[in-house]
């Protein structure tokens, strides 16, 4: 359990017992305890406490693929060359109905940020709590600005921050290893550093 759920479920425990105590215990506990983790869950969320999951997407509709445990995550080529990558969410604790979503692909290394993108949308309802995105967010990766760096099947950090437009005082984050992989026998993906993702030379793609 993480740090801020200990504090959560600390305050929601004292909460509960003060308002026990004030009735006089007896059978209003359970009611009590309900209306205290309540307005616990109602001040973690304006603290900016909350849950974020990162998934892959469908770029036509809401569909949450979760990562597997060494983040492999699809490429997809571009209509005009370049390839991307969907992203997915999932979010509790950030009760909006839009967000700016801003992403970031670190290297774990050296801290160079590679990718830089923000994005407006909607959050909708995802059910058991969550809410989530119509479809997958598109994340241009390929080519790569850098001499010498290939960007697929080469772990980088994804930095994910959802911030309410109507509050921006309201965020919640997370940052998840991802490994972009290019289709299979996708030769332009592996090999090109023009239209690719392979490393491009000092002088880059050229006339």
């Amino acid at each position: 359990m993480s740090l801020t759920s200990l504090v959560r479920r600390a305050r929601i425990l004292t909460l509960a017992a003060a308002t026990w105590s004030a009735c006089g215990g007896g059978g209003g506990e359970a009611e009590s305890e309900a209306e205290a983790e309540a307005e616990a869950e109602s001040e973690a969320e304006a603290e900016g406490e909350g849950e974020l999951v990162v998934g892959a997407g469908d770029p036509d509709a809401p569909v949450f693929d979760p990562l597997p445990d060494d983040g492999t995550i699809p490429l997809f080529p571009g209509p005009q060359g370049g390839y991307h990558v969907y992203l997915q969410f999932r979010a509790r604790g950030l009760d909006a109905t839009s967000v700016w979503i801003d992403r970031r692909l670190i290297d774990a290394d050296s801290g160079l940020v590679l990718v830089e993108l923000r994005e407006a949308r909607a959050l909708v309802d995802a059910g058991d709590g969550w809410r989530g995105i119509e479809s997958g967010v598109q994340t241009n990766l390929c080519p790569s600005d850098i001499p010498g760096w290939a960007l697929h099947d080469r772990a980088f950090d994804l930095g994910v921050v959802l911030t309410d437009m109507d509050d921006e005082a309201r965020t919640i984050e997370t940052k998840r290893e991802i490994r972009p992989s290019c289709p299979d026998g996708d030769d332009a993906c592996t090999d090109d550093y023009c239209i690719g993702c392979a490393a491009p030379p000092p002088d880059g793609c050229g006339p």
